[in-house]
């Protein structure tokens, strides 16, 4: 099957990919932004990747959690726009 449009990726390894459209657990829902409070490290455990998500300042109760997606896009597509409204907002979400 083809990879879509509307798809949501992040890329773990040759041929791995994480794609959280149709399931997933609650970090699915975490959002993009230019000054996140978290990044996302890959981990090796027993031979299986696995992606962490870490908080790199104090997070309060009830602040979205965010990581900034920096995604690579091919030439040939538009970016995506960010409207994350942090004061270093690059105004997209891929990388520059």
């Amino acid at each position: 099957r083809g990879i879509k449009d509307d798809s949501y990726l992040m890329w773990a390894e040759k041929n791995v990919y994480i794609d959280a459209r149709q399931t997933g657990s609650v970090a699915r829902y975490i959002n993009h932004s230019c000054e996140p409070n978290c990044i996302a490290k890959k981990w090796i455990v027993n031979g299986i990747t696995r992606i962490g998500c870490f908080a790199v300042k104090d997070i309060t109760r009830g602040e979205e959690i965010t990581i900034d997606y920096r995604w690579n896009t091919c030439a040939s597509k538009q970016n995506t726009v960010c409207a994350c409204n942090t004061e270093s907002c690059r105004g997209t979400i891929q990388q520059l």
